[in-house]
């Protein structure tokens, strides 16, 4: 066998390794106090729409959630803490309010059920709400769950070497509709903390 031949033999059974290889869990496997993620996110509401990307990244009752468009520019950058929560825009415009739910509403006209949505993304029920109804899958996993006043439904769950998490969701709340898909998790050390900066007047982080 010539040298030219064994070299290409050799690559390409490298790379039929790599493709064959099952996709590994994250480092650091998401819980509902801690957790980051990139996604794409779709919102109807009020007769308007609005689709793009989003990273959220939640350490306790610390969040730091950012929207893009679909071209990959920064719609608003939100921030929160207990009692406090701030939203940058993308023409330079900073608004605050007491939790994110407000400041979200305020801004953008809608807002994410963030009380309950760190348990939802990662397949489970918020000890904190009344569940008003609860089915599951033939897997044994959250199918649909009503809590408050949002019905949401766990569409598809990415296969278990890649950590079995919730990957494909829909929350509806009267005329709210959000569409949320999840591309990508992110580990979080327990200790890590991201507290609210105070960023000067019209930055974007």
């Amino acid at each position: 066998m010539t040298v030219v031949r064994l070299y290409t033999v050799t690559v390409l059974a490298i790379l039929l390794a790599a493709c064959a290889a099952p996709p590994k869990k994250p480092s650091i496997v998401p819980a509902a106090d801690r957790f980051e993620f990139s996604g794409r996110i779709g919102v109807k509401y009020d007769g308007k729409s609005f689709s793009g990307n989003m990273r959220w990244r939640h350490v306790g009752a610390h969040d730091e959630i950012r929207l893009y468009s679909p071209l990959g520019q920064t719609v608003a950058s939100l921030r929160s803490e207990p009692g406090y929560a701030e939203l940058l825009t993308s023409d330079k415009q900073r608004y605050a309010a007491p939790d994110a739910e407000q400041v979200l509403q305020q801004v953008l006209g809608w807002h994410l059920p963030l009380a309950g949505l760190p348990y939802w993304v990662v397949g489970e029920v918020a000890p904190q709400l009344l569940p008003l109804k609860i089915e599951f899958n033939e897997q044994q996993r959250l199918g649909e769950l009503e809590q408050g006043v949002w019905r949401v439904t766990f569409t598809r769950y990415a296969e278990p070497v890649q950590g079995g998490m919730p990957d494909r969701l829909t929350m509806k709340y009267g005329d709210i509709e959000i569409k949320l898909v999840i591309d990508a998790w992110n580990g979080v050390a327990q200790e890590e903390v991201a507290p609210v900066v105070d960023l000067p007047a019209g930055e974007l982080p």
